[in-house]
C-alpha cells in the first residue's frame, strides 16, 4: 500500500484478515494477509485540500500516532506530518496489541502501550520466556513495535523496512 503512495490511516487489529495455507497468487502453505476498510485511506503526500476539513485522529485512539493526537487538522501542518510514519505507528500498536493478547483496544490498552514504551528491552525477557520458549521470537516482535511506536515519527522505520525485518525473523 505505501509502495503506491497509499496510507491507511485507520490501521487496527480488527482490520487485518489472514488466509492460513495461502491464497490466490501465493505459494503453497504460505499465509495471505490483507487489510480491510479502506474507508480513510488516502494518497501519499496527500491530496491535502480534500483532507484539509478532517481531523488527523480519524480511527480508533490506542492505534492512533501521537502527531495526530496532537493537530487537529493536516492543514495545520502538511509538511510535518508522513501519513505512512502514521501507518507505521499503527501497526507497531497492532504488533503489540497481538504478541500481549490484548482481547480489544481501549484507554486501557493504549496505557499498557505506553508502559511497554518506557520498559527497558530486558524487563520483558522472563515474561517471554515463559510464551515461547526463550521468548526471542516475541523479543524482537516486540522491539520492531517499540521502533515503529517511536513518538518522533523521523525515528520510525518504513514498512518497508520492517518487512525486511519480519521475512529475515521468519529466515527468508
Amino acid at each position: 500500500m505505501h509502495t503506491k503512495n497509499c496510507a491507511h490511516l485507520d490501521f487496527r487489529l480488527d482490520q487485518i484478515l489472514v488466509q492460513l495455507g495461502g491464497g490466490e497468487g501465493s505459494e503453497p502453505g504460505e499465509n495471505t494477509v490483507w487489510v480491510t476498510d479502506m474507508g480513510l485511506s488516502t494518497p501519499t503526500p496527500a491530496a491535502v485540500g480534500a483532507l484539509c476539513d478532517l481531523p488527523l485522529h480519524m480511527g480508533h485512539p490506542a492505534y492512533t500516532a501521537p502527531e495526530a493526537l496532537k493537530r487537529p487538522s493536516l492543514c495545520k501542518a502538511p509538511q510535518q506530518v508522513d501519513l505512512r510514519k502514521m501507518d507505521v505507528y499503527s501497526f507497531g500498536a497492532c504488533l503489540v496489541g497481538s504478541l500481549l493478547q490484548f482481547p480489544s483496544p481501549g484507554w486501557g490498552f493504549r496505557k499498557e502501550l505506553r508502559y511497554y514504551q518506557r520498559q527497558r528491552r530486558t524487563d520483558w525477557q522472563n515474561n517471554f520466556q515463559r510464551l515461547d520458549g526463550d521468548g526471542q521470537a516475541r523479543l524482537k516482535l516486540l522491539d520492531i513495535a517499540r521502533r515503529a511506536m517511536q513518538s518522533d515519527p523521523s525515528c520510525r522505520p518504513t514498512m518497508a523496512e520492517i518487512a525486511t525485518e519480519l521475512c529475515t525473523l521468519r529466515g527468508r
